[in-house]
């Protein structure tokens, strides 16, 4: 058996049904990334959910005869008020006590991923999609509420191309919101899964797929450059159930109170991540996987592993407020409750940094994103957003870049040529797009993109074997 890449790290890990689990951030360009799991979590998620079962109380205790009382008196101690405002929709205008009883009593219609769905039957599709399966998601109530009725922007179109270009040995599917309940059970998702913002859907649906079907789970705004089969090769070698991204596994610091990344997940099917698609139907919000690291990701990779070996975010200097790391919310694993380290599974972790996050993944601004700079621009201009990565403006700097052409030069053809060893997988093979690119991006028809055809974005469909000669149509 082949010795993983260096800058790969194998860990052992618990069993999948020992995982203690706490939710985490999982993603960092959403905004969503700041609706840290709390009691008060639906508060911040959904204000008029929150408000209106709020009301109900009040409305309750006015309730002062007969069989009324006791109907409010029993709802009151055993239906949680998010469940009982499970259909709640902004607009909705009746915030009656009955309004709500009424609601929640009535059957709800099979495809209504808001409502309770189908509990007790296996999904459609179980049984018929290969575990060697990229997945995305994309939800928009406008532009793209269902399969058949759905308009991407221009530039996630694209990105979504290079995946089906570069899929290799994989097959690929995007999942829209009214094909989620062919594909996974209701009781897999967290109870208001309908209302949460789509980030946060696309988070909780993609650990239940890669629990019951195993895969690769993508942002739909990753730039697949060639295919990941190697990956995959590399997991199943090791004999590992899941590879992942983990902040500071590389002995880094990471300022941002995360540890575990959801925009690029591989596992094997009723793997690790089986123990999370179980808890999170419990909850308001998709778990991350740092719990499940720490004797499982940030957190979690001790906890899932009994192995407190790995860093953590609360031992991170740079964070400004440790109480939001995702370990703090879980019980005291590290206390020696957990017992000695596990050695069950294994799992690859490697810093995003070394791979698909690149140092000047974070520089400008959401409007004007890294994707459409000129990769032959040399000019070394601090307003693009470098001036915290350039050696040349912060003498702490011992790494980074100063220009567009330097950035492009020194570090994304350095990674994307450098030849892995026998049987690793490539260093850099995809690059994830925060932001979906930014506004400046997002903004431009498909035509508009290809005519910067010296931007790193359609440099980048052009590595990936993306036919970018201005005025081509989506294939």
């Amino acid at each position: 058996m082949a010795s993983p890449s260096p800058r790969v790290s194998t860990v052992s890990t618990a069993r999948a049904e020992d995982v203690a689990f706490f939710p985490g951030v999982s993603t960092l360009d959403e905004e969503t990334a700041e609706l840290l799991p709390s009691p008060s979590g639906l508060e911040k998620a959904r204000p008029d959910i929150w408000n209106r079962t709020r009301g109900h109380g009040v409305v309750m205790s006015a309730l002062v005869s007969g069989w009324l009382v006791a109907l409010a008196l029993a709802i009151a101690l055993f239906f949680p008020a998010d469940l009982v405002a499970i259909h709640a929709e902004p607009g909705d205008g009746d915030d009656s006590f009955e309004s709500v009883l009424e609601e929640l009593f009535q059957v709800p219609d099979k495809e209504d991923i808001g409502a309770l769905g189908t509990l007790h039957s296996l999904p459609e599709m179980y049984g018929n999609v290969k575990e060697k399966t990229i997945w995305t998601y994309w939800y928009h109530p406008v532009s793209c509420p269902s399969s058949d009725n759905c308009t991407l922007p221009s530039s996630v179109q694209l990105c979504t191309e290079t995946i089906e270009k570069n899929r290799g040995g994989f097959d690929y599917k995007l999942i829209h919101r009214d094909e989620v309940l062919r594909y996974v059970n209701r009781m897999e998702l967290p109870s208001v899964w309908g209302h949460l913002q789509p980030e946060m859907q696309k988070d909780a649906l993609m650990n239940a797929l890669l629990a019951r079907y195993g895969g690769v789970a993508f942002d739909i705004s990753v730039i697949l450059l060639r295919p990941i089969d190697d990956y995959w090769d590399e997991m199943v070698e090791q004999g590992a159930s899941f590879r992942g991204f983990l902040y500071r596994v590389n002995g880094g610091t990471w300022p941002v109170a995360s540890s575990t990344v959801a925009w690029f997940m591989m596992a094997r099917r009723e793997g690790v991540l089986r123990t999370v698609a179980t808890t999170q139907a419990m909850s308001e919000f998709a778990p991350s996987l740092v719990p499940l690291l720490h004797t499982a990701p940030s957190g979690t990779a001790s906890s899932f592993l009994h192995n407190y070996s790995l860093p953590m975010c609360s031992n991170d200097p740079t964070i400004p407020v440790h109480s939001r790391c995702p370990e703090l919310e879980a019980p005291p694993w590290t206390q020696g409750i957990s017992g000695p380290a596990r050695t069950d599974t294994k799992l690859l972790l490697e810093d995003p940094r070394d791979s698909a996050i690149l140092p000047f993944s974070f520089a400008g601004t959401a409007r004007d994103n890294m994707a459409i700079w000129n990769k032959s621009n040399g000019t070394v201009d601090l307003d693009w957003g470098l001036h915290n990565i350039c050696n040349r403006s912060n003498p702490d700097v011992t790494w980074g870049c100063c220009s567009p052409k330097e950035c492009w030069d020194v570090h994304f053809l350095s990674r994307f040529h450098e030849r892995p060893r026998k049987g690793a997988a490539h260093r850099l093979s995809f690059v994830k797009l925060f932001n979906c690119g930014g506004h400046e991006l997002g903004r431009r028809s498909r035509e508009e993109i290809l005519a910067l055809q010296d931007s790193f974005f359609v440099t980048w469909l052009r590595l990936a074997g993306i036919d970018v000669r201005p005025g081509q149509i989506s294939t």
